[in-house]
């Protein structure tokens, strides 16, 4: 059990990994299928800004956290 918290740096990392792929489904999900579809609309732009954004965010915070492997 212990283990499992000596790396957190890790985990850190992968978790703001994962943020940032679901940064890039919000692209793909809520800004080009409706573009492509011509259903687009500014309810959809701003949604698809802010969880791009805010996933982004907090990925790149996790992986700052997380920080390099040269880190002791």
């Amino acid at each position: 059990m212990v283990e499992i918290f000596l790396d957190w740096k890790s985990i850190s990392k992968e978790t703001g990994k994962a943020f940032l792929d679901i940064a890039v489904a919000f692209v793909i999900f809520a800004l080009i299928q409706p573009f492509v579809k011509g259903e687009l609309d500014t309810k959809l732009l701003l949604i698809a800004f802010f969880g791009f954004l805010i996933n982004l965010t907090i990925g790149i915070f996790l992986i700052g956290i997380g920080g390099c492997k040269d880190d002791s």
